[in-house]
């Protein structure tokens, strides 16, 4: 089952963003949540949209770190 939320990321200080989706999936963890662990976050961040993903239980700090500025509508590119 996955689970998402809108809710405080982990990651940076509580001021910096309101809007950030915290994933939940049903059977994986991370290393400082014990029970149904927010595996992926989408955040923003420092002025930039990022996704962060905790692949690996035993480590504390995310394993990926997304920065999703060439998603942004204004970065396509003509005939593309």
């Amino acid at each position: 089952m996955i689970t998402t939320t809108l809710s405080d990321s982990p990651y940076h200080e509580l001021d910096q963003s309101n809007d950030d989706l915290a994933v939940e999936i049903k059977g994986l963890g991370t290393l400082t949540e014990l029970e149904g662990g927010r595996v992926v976050w989408v955040e923003f961040y420092d002025g930039k949209w990022w996704v962060r993903v905790w692949a690996d239980i035993n480590q504390e700090d995310p394993t990926h770190n997304i920065d999703l500025s060439g998603a942004l509508e204004s970065a396509r590119e003509e005939g593309a």
